[in-house]
């Protein structure tokens, strides 16, 4: 049997709400790269992609062109939304 694992970029947004509840609907995993920033933003979406089941992973702080940043600031962007999905984890009581 083959397998794919789907992958959500740039979340959260206004509509990941929707994916979550389709994807959960349809017992279809997935892991939300999610932005730092945007999950800031929408802490409630955060919340609710976790305690749905799915894995939020580090799609960095601002999305960036990574290219275009020194290395210290690639591992700000990517150490500062690791602590960001630290905090999710934490306020929803589910280890990471």
């Amino acid at each position: 049997m083959r397998e794919a694992l789907l992958t959500i970029d740039d979340s959260p947004s206004a509509t990941t709400g929707e994916f979550v509840a389709y994807l959960a609907s349809r017992n279809i995993d997935a892991v939300f790269f999610c932005v730092g920033d945007r999950l800031r933003e929408f802490p409630e979406t955060a919340d609710l992609i976790l305690r749905s089941g799915f894995t939020i992973g580090n799609h960095s702080l601002t999305h960036p062109h990574f290219s275009q940043l020194t290395l210290p600031e690639c591992e700000r962007e990517i150490a500062e939304t690791e602590r960001i999905i630290e905090a999710v984890h934490a306020r929803n009581g589910i280890e990471r």
